[in-house]
């Protein structure tokens, strides 16, 4: 598994479960668990195919967080999408992770 910077992401287990995350810093944001990795692995082989550079929240200037559509039921599911990556005070930041520009 490689976090968004391409590079290989670190790995976790705790009470909670096992789980990937990026172990660089400044870190790109990127966090899944163990068990959707390969949601993950398609969602960024999506994003890359775009060749847009990791989006940034205008508000905060940080790097966005990447998500993934995880309901079996939606027609997007597997889509990766980037929400606002401030956890204390989150900004309305959203957008497809698989759309060119």
């Amino acid at each position: 598994m490689k976090c968004l910077h391409g590079e290989p992401a670190a790995h976790s287990t705790t009470q909670n479960g096992s789980f990937w995350f990026c172990g660089q810093n400044p870190t790109c944001n990127f966090f899944c668990a163990e068990d959707e990795d390969y949601l993950y692995e398609k969602a960024i082989t999506a994003l890359r195919a775009t060749n847009q550079p990791h989006p940034r929240c205008d508000e905060h200037h940080k790097l966005a967080k990447m998500c993934v559509v995880k309901d079996l039921m939606k027609v997007n599911y597997g889509r990766p999408f980037f929400v606002c990556g401030e956890k204390t005070k989150p900004c309305s930041f959203w957008m497809w992770g698989d759309v060119q520009p």
